[in-house]
């Protein structure tokens, strides 16, 4: 008798890729086409004696859960390493899985590299109203040194991408606001409105990244903050930046998505070793490959964008990370990360870049489970984390924790002072 292992292997595979699919298809209205019991701190599976390190294979910590009692759930995760070595995890938390469902701004503080992670902070909420894409960034060098700026984007009740209206009075009107911080998260000034300044009048709605935006550090246009942002209709990728430290912005022309099928849509930008800046777009309404762009004058204008054949996406966020190469005399190292797969947002994928983004010559999977909504944050000078969505219906968000050596299988260790 023949056995029946072989087609329940593929049987099973095919349940888990049409479970994950869910998560890619209808509720995220973005595309336009489209356990913790208490407030204690969460820990990884370590002992009392500290975290392993270094080790060799990635260490996952979960930041977001829906049984915390508090959000049934989380979604679209954003973060950032502080110049003290603070991470800080930012995330919706929803009433709901839609897009549109009484969303606040939550974060989660970590003072130890991400191994255990402070009570939560409702850093904005707007009652029945949705606060979505978190996006912040701290002010490394220049005016305002230290402060971190929160970029986020209001849609009224009941009213989303789809609906809000072009204006900026009325009830159907989308607004962007800004938070700040003075002492790494822990507590926060504002909100500003920021609506006139990101949006013309007869746009709908801009929104940022989500993700992080960034702070040149290399000429030309050393110390700009630049936010990766996008606008519809129609649907168009852009940078806002600052000259002064946030005290006032200027929009950069849109990139020009004529010369490929379909548009660009979540956008996350890095600075490379050239001084250039690299934009990473998810498509929308196109071939399911990265959109791609580069600027030469930070953020101003930018090259036509085009398909990146080597990065595959199922139509998902992602993130792009310069890890090293900047100021730190290191080499080069720009890393994404994203869903390895054309179907389903499944296996969590990271690549390193030793070129700005030309060719990606290394890659593993960080993850091979749910991989939705990630982002990329530099721990420290051998470490690098991602913040990701995982589980079907997307009640979650873990961190994984990767070093560039277990990345390049120890021929690629990182220069640290």
């Amino acid at each position: 008798m023949k056995s029946r292992q072989p087609f329940a292997t593929v049987l099973a595979l095919a349940v888990f890729i049409f479970l994950a699919a869910l998560i890619s298809c209808g509720e995220d209205e973005s595309d336009d086409d489209d356990d913790q019991a208490s407030d204690d701190d969460i820990d990884g599976d370590n002992d009392d004696d500290g975290p392993p390190y270094p080790f060799d294979e990635p260490e996952i910590v979960d930041v977001f859960e829906s049984r915390d009692g508090r959000y049934p759930i989380y979604r679209i995760p954003a973060l950032i390493t502080t110049s003290s070595g603070t991470l800080l995890a930012f995330a919706e938390g929803r009433q709901s899985i839609l897009d549109h469902s009484e969303n606040d701004m939550v974060l989660r503080r970590s003072t130890d590299s991400g191994f255990t992670w402070e009570p939560h902070q409702v850093i904005a909420e707007a009652g029945s109203h949705c606060l979505s894409d978190p996006m912040p960034v701290q002010i490394a060098v220049g005016p305002n040194a230290g402060r971190i700026l929160f970029f986020y984007t209001f849609f009224p009740e009941g009213c989303h991408h789809t609906c809000v209206q072009p204006g900026y009075d009325g009830p159907q009107n989308s607004k962007n606001f800004l938070l700040t911080s003075d002492d790494e998260g822990l507590t926060w000034q504002g909100p500003i409105e920021l609506t006139r300044t990101f949006r013309p009048e007869s746009i709908r709605y801009v929104t940022g990244g989500p993700g992080f935006a960034i702070q040149k550090r290399l000429e030309p246009n050393a110390g700009r903050i630049v936010l990766p942002f996008r606008q519809a209709d129609p649907m168009q990728v852009l940078a806002i930046y600052s000259d002064d430290g946030g005290q006032t912005w200027l929009r950069g022309e849109v990139a020009d998505d004529s010369q490929t099928d379909g548009t660009g849509n979540e956008v996350q930008i890095a600075e490379t070793a050239d001084g250039s800046l690299y934009l990473n777009s998810r498509n929308s309404k196109g071939h399911k490959l990265r959109k791609i762009a580069r600027s030469f004058d930070g953020g101003e204008t930018w090259t036509p964008l085009a398909d990146d054949e080597n990065l595959v996406e199922p139509q998902c966020m992602a993130s792009v990370l310069q890890f090293s190469g900047l100021t730190d005399g290191d080499i080069s190292r720009l890393l994404y990360s994203g869903p390895n797969n054309q179907v389903a947002r499944i296996f969590g994928e990271i690549r390193l870049s030793y070129d700005g983004g030309e060719t990606w010559p290394v890659s593993k999977i960080v993850y091979p489970g749910i991989f939705a909504y990630s982002v990329l944050t530099r721990i420290d000078c051998e470490t690098a984390g991602v913040l990701f969505e995982d589980d079907i219906r997307l009640h979650r968000l873990r961190l994984a924790r990767f070093s560039i050596e277990w990345l390049t299988d120890g021929t690629g260790r990182p220069l640290c002072e």
